[in-house]
């Protein structure tokens, strides 16, 4: 504790410095852990003033749900253009 004092620092201080990175790290995990829940979750659109037909409107809506017919529809395309033909996928089936 002398030691400290020599130095020009007080317990209090050393305890306002030590906890920069413990709320630090705390926010961060909040932070980040939200960000992918929303990313995948409400599944369905909640709020209300929806646009019919859009994701816009006073609510929420998860963005992976949101575009899971979009990107369906480029990954068939995809798949049945460039990889596959329609032949070849029921002749595995």
């Amino acid at each position: 504790r002398d030691w400290l004092e020599d130095q020009g620092l007080s317990s209090s201080d050393l305890l306002k410095y030590a906890s920069i990175p413990v709320v630090s790290t705390i926010f961060t995990y909040c932070h980040i852990w939200a960000a992918l829940y929303m990313t995948f979750y409400p599944l369905e659109f909640r709020g209300c003033l929806q646009i019919k037909g859009t994701n816009m409107g006073c609510g929420w809506q998860g963005i992976v749900p949101s575009k899971g017919e979009k990107m369906a529809r480029k990954a068939v395309h995809l798949i049945t253009t460039k990889l596959l033909t329609v032949q070849e996928v029921f002749a595995r089936i």
